[in-house]
């Protein structure tokens, strides 16, 4: 998959619980866990924001973009 979401590598880098994250985000620990876990395939740009602050990132950081080979190579 292209897209990776890195969001259990920041909050260990961060050394950020997904409860501490979850409770001052004001999300909750469910949306924390399944998005840590890869379970969501989609995220609110809200929820995006608030995990940004709290951990101080940005959404590059969060969720990094692969391309897949050969792709933008005219196909």
């Amino acid at each position: 998959m292209p897209l990776e979401n890195r969001l259990a590598a920041v909050l260990e880098e961060k050394g950020v619980s997904m409860y501490a994250l979850a409770k001052r985000a004001n999300l909750t620990y469910q949306t924390i866990f399944n998005l840590a876990h890869k379970k969501s395939t989609r995220i609110d740009l809200d929820t995006l924001e608030r995990i940004c602050d709290v951990l101080d990132a940005e959404p590059g950081q969060i969720f990094a973009w692969t391309p897949k080979a050969g792709a933008g190579q005219g196909e």
